[in-house]
């Protein structure tokens, strides 16, 4: 069966780009007799960018490093290329690992090499930090570094120090330089509303609207605000239906999150997690939609009442008209009629256990009177009006939440290496710590308080409101009759078991 397209691309080594006489030579330098040939040298090569995945620019590295030793009467190889393609060395010790390059170094801090050939020095060093620690490890050791398209450098003298700390400033200010006009560069195309380059889900290369992913998002955003579902479900949903993600195996919940609070899809233009403005590129959705999605999705901001901990209508909703606390939902009565009821709490609990009512008629009243205002024509429109948070302070408080989680994450890292006796660190790392966590109830609770305007979604567009109402989940109506309505059960006389409309209080609250 013929290889996928990923594994073909997978399948490039340099070795296979090394031809008969090339292998023979590599084979040679690596069975040299150690007594005849007691220098023993490595071959570092590395490339930052190889997109078609085959190798052929490390290869000719390993050529050029091979035909250097060859030209040494002491010289052996003493360990296979140590080879790290399509790995950038600019952010050193901070971003993507170099394996070979690591495993390099143990030979080297192991006393088992004496030379380092390489195409250049920046294939070994482009950060300064790394530079300056790995090169005193070099020095220690008395490693001789060769360059095949470069200068020599003894490491162990103070001239080749001196020279190697000059060349590498040279390859420092080369890769600042190059940074500062790509952020230059990527500034002025957020200005201008450009694509910040490559091509996310809804759209084809060149920010051109992709119809049947575009298709899929406004399905996903209609089943989000409409019909109550979350991203578990749509992921359940797009796998069922044999829909392909673009970028993974499968849909995930992670997946359907990242899709569908994507600024992009939107034509809002961000530039260092601040909003530039409307982008040049046709908007798949609304403004409106997406900080509606981005206020329902991002992080657990969800409007009150929303609690899946909740399994009757009103519990923690209505309140007693003798004391004002929330009522709880009680135990079923003696008989079989009576069924669970709807209580004040006992005086331990913050009630004064003054009302008690069968759930099953309160329920029926609250949410009849619910549907009929949802009924009144330009209601629904008032309180979504007055509810629609503003766009950039949504979209400010879900970014500033995944930076406090991105500097949690970090903390949690550096902890890993702390030493565990020393006092002073543990005492910043809990003051750290404990500010972060601040910060992120903080910004919970802010989140929570903006997702009100949820409550309302989908409900516009409905023709049948009675209908429509049971469909929803019983955290949506809560959510509903929470932000619509006021309800209050009056105590009535010793004795009377009938249900009594009158002293249920049910009052619209006003649109802010």
């Amino acid at each position: 069966m013929a290889p996928t397209a990923p594994d073909a691309r997978k399948s490039g080594s340099w070795e296979d780009i090394l031809d008969d006489e090339e292998r023979a030579l590599l084979a040679e330098l690596l069975n040299r007799d150690p007594t005849t040939y007691p220098t023993v040298a490595v071959i570092y090569g590395r490339i930052s960018s190889d997109p078609d995945q085959d190798a052929k620019g490390v290869a000719r590295q390993v050529v050029k490093a091979l035909l250097r030793i060859q030209t040494e009467r002491t010289w052996r190889l003493g360990f296979a290329p140590f080879i790290d393609n399509d790995i950038s060395a600019t952010k050193g010790k901070q971003g993507k690992r170099r394996p070979h390059y690591e495993r390099m170094m143990s030979v080297v801090r192991e006393d088992a090499a004496d030379v380092i050939v390489t195409y250049m020095m920046n294939r070994l060093w482009r950060n300064r930090i790394e530079r300056a620690s790995e090169m005193q490890v070099c020095t220690d050791h008395r490693i001789r570094i060769i360059a095949t398209n470069g200068q020599d450098l003894d490491l162990s003298s103070s001239s080749g120090r001196v020279v190697a700390g000059l060349l590498g400033e040279l390859d420092t200010y080369e890769v600042e330089v190059n940074s500062e006009r790509s952020r230059d560069e990527a500034a002025q195309r957020a200005k201008l509303g450009l694509s910040p380059g490559g091509r996310c889900y809804g759209y084809d290369k060149g920010r051109k609207v992709n119809p049947a992913e575009a298709a899929v998002i406004k399905d996903l955003a209609d089943k989000v605000l409409k019909e109550d579902w979350g991203i578990r479900t749509c992921a359940r949903y797009l796998n069922t239906e044999g829909i392909k993600p673009a970028f993974a195996a499968k849909w995930s919940p992670g997946v359907v999150r990242q899709i569908l609070t994507n600024a992009a899809i939107a034509g809002l233009r961000y530039h260092n997690e601040e909003l530039i403005g409307k982008a040049a590129w046709e908007p798949i959705i609304s403004t409106d939609t997406h900080v509606r999605l981005v206020a329902r999705l991002c992080g657990n901001g969800q409007p009150p009442g929303w609690s899946p901990h909740h399994r009757y209508l009103l519990s923690g909703i209505a309140t007693c008209g003798k004391c004002g606390a929330a009522v709880q939902a009680g135990r079923p009565g003696k008989t079989a009629r009576s069924g669970r009821s709807y209580q004040c709490p006992t005086p331990s609990d913050g009630g004064c256990r003054g009302v008690s009512r069968v759930m099953v008629p309160v329920d029926a009243l609250v949410e009849n009177t619910a549907v009929t205002l949802l009924s009144t024509p330009g209601i629904i429109e008032q309180f979504i009006e007055a509810d629609l948070p503003d766009a950039a302070d949504v979209l400010s408080v879900a970014q500033r939440i995944e930076a406090a989680q991105a500097r949690a994450a970090a903390l949690g890292r550096a902890m890993a290496h702390d030493d565990p006796d020393n006092e002073v660190i543990r005492i910043m790392r809990r003051a750290q710590q404990e500010e972060i966590t601040t910060e992120l109830a903080t910004l919970r609770r802010r989140q929570a308080a903006l997702a009100h305007s949820t409550v309302f979604d989908g409900l516009l567009d409905v023709e049948d409101i009675a209908a429509h109402w049971q469909t929803l989940s019983l955290q949506r109506r809560r959510a509903i009759i929470r932000a619509l309505v006021s309800v209050t059960i009056m105590p009535t006389g010793p004795g009377r078991r009938r249900f009594e409309p009158d002293a249920i209080v049910i009052k619209r609250r006003e649109a802010l």
